[in-house]
């Protein structure tokens, strides 16, 4: 047996008389590892104190030991000090509460492990002991064991018959309560037992029965009656041990009597060898797991730990127990309730309002209360107001935490569709507006004309918009209408650059050249460094990191729009002007473009284009002699169409310019 394993105590009680669980202890006895999961079985021994319980729980270590480790069953060599649970000979009691061994013994069969775990308990038939602890440490013997072993000294006298009678009482209700067996195993020990030459099997059978008959004439041991006389209870008998144990003895089979070597021999060799026979099962006879043990025990000390006073009777205990379990019952239908009404359907579907929500949860919550009151056992009218205050502080809490999650969820989702619905309202007005593109190019309106028209229909749109946002303060309103105010423009700048792009085929490119791109550019991102200043202005009533997503989101957006449209518009103004300024086309596009005008007798465009900053001076010389030379009319049409082929027979120029120039010669054609 490994020298470093010992007993650590796994329950004591506080000086209030509260029982105290170990968590560490429980960590490391049966939640280490693969341990979790094995099935378990629990030899537990309980009795008076300093009746020789811990001595028989060393022995059994060492049976255990040779079992784990594949090797014939042995109680150790004659010389072997006796070391484990402490133990003395004598009136001080040592153990105080549960103990358990620190490692479990893992045993294996078929390719089947259990963990097999040894307890001592102490107290619990200590007449000294109040009854309520009692109670309480013989609700935790049941839970904790399947092989139960009831230490007895001599005999069995009205003492030990009182809390057999006790214990069977609370194992009936807490198997009751928890889905365990009431009872497994029990076997009635008796040590000290005077006729030594008859401590055999029957002589033990011959006394259990002697002593069910004198109660079958009585009432007050009914359950002792009934389990004795069972198929579940078993009794051994095992005589004195001998002086050599009695007086300063280090536990050492040499120190026994003969007789009682055997005995204790049989009997330990017996237990370990059938211990297969003794897994914890639950009440449909199913394996129960270290894990599932632990689950069971947290719950049965926390409502013992929870109970403001002392149970007088196991009866007191159980109702406890069944108040304890319907208050989680009703719980966790509140959150079953929770679950079903968290579908997202709600809101994008059913458009279920925070206020309807509210409505619906706290009706839930109030059914709950009310069914709770006639539900709860006993008539302690001052544990049922605890207990309704315990599940109504419970139910409160929940309620208030889901109705803000799912009002912050709803106008979410809420305002996130309007902005969307804006969104494809505008997209849909500028698909409709591309096939009249062609028609307002051909009809000479201008890129400023088009954009004034969107301006227009955003505003519209935006007003709209504005309208449609609910359940959000002024700011964040204005925040919003921002934002969307921002995506409108961009979808509108997009929308007019495509128009400027075809425009230009028939149209003069100084609408373009007009603003530079680094110009066009420094505008872009003014102006959506302006809408995000104001939008982060706008934000109130969210967290810091909750700010940060919303301006990350719509800094990205804005970022992406700002790149896309430079990036095209820097492409285009390049293309154009490189391609009209290096093949000397300009002045056929400025004739086309100033022909209209001239008709009418409009200058200034004449003077306006020999003054703009990007044509130099030969090719304004150049237009001051044509237009002297042939006057106005004549050369903005020759003008046109010379350079127009010009462009055209240039070897540099692109497919796409070709395409260009065969429609500016038809139309300068047609015109002139």
């Amino acid at each position: 047996m490994d020298s470093r394993n010992q007993p650590i105590q796994l329950v004591h009680t506080d000086e209030s008389g509260q029982l105290q669980l170990n968590e560490s202890a429980v960590q490391t006895c049966f939640l280490d590892g693969e341990i979790s999961d094995y099935p378990l079985c629990l030899i537990c021994v309980i009795g008076e104190k300093r009746r020789g319980k811990s001595f028989l729980m060393n022995y059994i270590l060492r049976a255990l030991s040779c079992q784990e480790n594949g090797h014939p069953l042995s109680l150790g060599e004659d010389d072997d000090p006796l070391s484990g649970f402490e133990w003395r000979h004598g009136d001080s009691s040592t153990t105080k509460g549960i103990w358990i061994w620190s490692k479990p013994f893992i045993i294996e069969r078929n390719k089947e492990k259990m963990a097999v775990f040894v307890l001592d308990t102490e107290g619990s038939l200590d007449i000294r002991s109040p009854r309520d602890i009692c109670l309480k440490l013989s609700a935790l013997s049941m839970i904790l064991s399947s092989y139960l072993i009831f230490n007895v000294n001599s005999n069995l006298k009205t003492t030990e018959m009182d809390y057999l009678e006790m214990y069977l009482d609370v194992a009936q209700y807490i198997g009751r309560s928890f889905d365990l067996l009431a009872l497994q195993h029990l076997d009635i020990l008796i040590r000290d037992w005077q006729d030594f030459k008859n401590c055999g099997k029957e002589d033990a059978r011959a006394y259990i029965f002697q002593e069910t008959e004198k109660l079958l004439n009585g009432s007050s041991y009914r359950l002792v009656s009934e389990t004795l006389r069972g198929p579940l209870a078993d009794c051994s008998l095992l005589p004195n041990p001998g002086r050599g144990l009695l007086v300063d003895s280090q536990g050492k089979l040499s120190d026994m009597e003969e007789d009682f070597r055997n005995l204790l021999t049989t009997y330990i060799f017996t237990l370990v060898g059938d211990i297969w026979l003794h897994k914890k099962t639950n009440r449909q006879r199913e394996n129960v797991t270290c894990a599932q043990l632990v689950k069971i025990l947290k719950r049965v000390v926390n409502v013992l730990q929870s109970a403001p006073y002392s149970f007088a009777s196991p009866l007191q205990m159980y109702r406890a127990f069944e108040n304890q379990k319907k208050i989680e019952s009703l719980k966790k239908n509140f959150r079953t309730f929770k679950q079903s009404i968290e579908a997202d359907s709600l809101i994008t579907e059913q458009n279920v309002s925070p206020a309807q929500m509210e409505t619906s949860i706290s009706d839930k919550a109030d059914e709950l209360l009310q069914r709770s009151r006639q539900f709860f056992k006993g008539d302690d009218a001052q544990e049922k107001e605890r207990l309704l205050n315990e599940l109504e502080s419970y139910l409160l809490e929940e309620q208030q935490e889901f109705c803000e999650a799912y009002s912050k969820r709803f106008f979410d989702f809420k305002n996130r569709k309007s902005m969307q619905d804006t969104k494809r309202r505008f997209l849909n007005f500028l698909e409709h507006k591309e096939p009249e593109t062609r028609h307002f190019i051909l009809n000479n309106s201008s890129p400023s004309t088009i954009q004034s028209e969107i301006l227009v229909e955003v505003d519209q749109l935006i007003d709209i918009y504005r309208e449609s946002l609910e359940a959000v303060d002024d700011q964040q309103k204005q925040l919003l209408v921002n934002k969307m105010e921002c995506h409108c423009l961009q979808e509108k700048n997009a929308f007019w650059k495509d128009y400027c792009k075809k425009e230009e085929i028939v149209s003069s490119p100084l609408n373009m050249l007009m603003l530079m791109p680094f110009l066009m550019a420094s505008q872009i991102k003014k102006t959506a460094e302006k809408h995000l200043d104001e939008f982060k202005l706008s934000l109130e009533d969210i967290d810091i990191q909750e700010q940060e997503i919303f301006v990350d989101e719509l800094k990205s957006y804005l970022k992406n729009k700002e790149e896309e449209f430079c990036r095209e518009y820097s492409n285009i103004y390049t293309k154009t002007s490189m391609q009209l300024f290096a093949s000397g086309a300009l002045i056929g596009f400025i004739g086309k473009s100033t022909f209209g005008k001239a008709s009418n007798g409009q200058d200034r465009y004449l003077v306006k284009t020999e003054e703009h900053p990007n044509i130099d001076e030969p090719l304004k010389s150049r237009w001051r002699e044509e237009r002297n030379e042939y006057g106005q009319l004549q050369y903005a049409s020759r003008g046109c169409r010379s350079s127009a082929r010009g462009i055209k027979d240039n070897p540099k120029f692109t497919d796409e310019g070709t395409g260009i120039v065969n429609q500016m010669i038809l139309d300068a054609g047609a015109r002139f």
